[in-house]
């Protein structure tokens, strides 16, 4: 049986280690391997803090997919956080910014679903 109860969005699955900013700092620096930037991996940096302790910190896919076409700039990354997920390693991501999407079911139409049909030869040819 279906228990409808409020749904809260869990982000328990992801601990907040805090932007990059607030780790390294503005004296900080962020450096980059060019070899990786060239190539079609998830960007890694440097993360350096003022008395040179130093992270190599991988960038999400989005964020790595940014800083190749230059959308996303250095400056930027530097409200980015870092992540730490299920894997217990650490990545930049982009800020959340947006909720769940939300339609009224009311402003929808329900329509019948046909699903394509499959001629026994193409089911052989699968």
């Amino acid at each position: 049986m279906l228990e409808f109860k409020k749904y809260e969005r869990t982000e328990a699955e992801l601990e907040s280690l805090g932007t990059v900013l607030s780790l390294i700092g503005n004296k900080g620096k962020i450096r980059a391997i060019p070899k990786n930037l060239a190539s079609t991996l998830r960007v890694q940096l440097i993360l350096i803090r003022e008395d040179g302790g130093s992270e190599k910190i991988t960038c999400s896919r989005a964020v790595s997919d940014g800083l190749r076409d230059k959308s996303i700039t250095l400056s930027q990354i530097l409200n980015f956080e870092l992540l730490v997920g299920e894997t217990g390693v650490p990545y930049i991501s982009i800020p959340a910014t947006e909720g769940l999407l939300t339609w009224n079911v009311a402003d929808l139409t329900p329509e019948e679903y046909t699903a394509p049909s499959v001629s026994s030869l193409e089911a052989l040819a699968i």
